[in-house]
Parts: structure tokens; C-alpha cells; sequence
């Protein structure tokens, strides 16, 4: 998603790792932290249980921005500048 500019993904938010900040930090447009763990459903105990991590969507393009910013999720919106950073 990086490379083509376009795509919403959902990752950890880990920001302190190389790929967080290479491909995230240097090429979103937006993300938005949410304020809780998500929740996934574990197949193995047929439950929901939370995500053992933070996790934060991350948007390419300024269409996928406008999408996170509008969604009814509970957390923090931040924009990022466009092209990445300089430093």
C-alpha cells in the first residue's frame, strides 16, 4: 500500500519498529489509534478475545483519509504531512 499510494491497512502500533516508521511515518496520509484492543474471533477456543497489542488503521491516499476520519470508531484521528517526513 506504501508503494501504490492507495489502501487502508490495519496493523500493530508498533511505532517504534523500522517498518512502522518506513512504512507508515514515511508514506500514510492518516491513521487513527483506537482507544481500546480491537477484538478477534480465535478459532481454536471459538471466542472473541482482545488483540494482545495496539492496533491503528493506516490510511494511503486523501479518499482512504476522509474514509478513517469519518469512521464511528472510538480513538485519535492524526494526519500526517503528505510525502512523508524529513528528518
Amino acid at each position: 500500500m506504501a508503494t501504490h499510494g492507495n489502501g487502508i491497512a490495519l496493523v500493530a502500533a508498533r511505532t517504534e519498529t523500522e517498518w512502522f516508521q518506513r512504512f507508515v511515518f514515511e508514506a500514510a496520509t492518516a491513521l487513527f489509534f483506537f482507544s481500546h484492543r480491537i477484538k478477534h474471533y480465535d478459532l481454536a477456543r471459538k471466542i472473541h478475545a482482545p488483540a494482545t497489542f495496539p492496533s491503528v488503521l493506516v490510511a494511503y491516499s486523501l479518499d482512504d483519509m476522509a474514509k478513517i476520519k469519518s469512521a464511528d470508531f472510538k480513538g485519535y484521528y492524526v494526519e500526517l504531512q503528505l510525502g512523508g517526513h524529513s528528518g
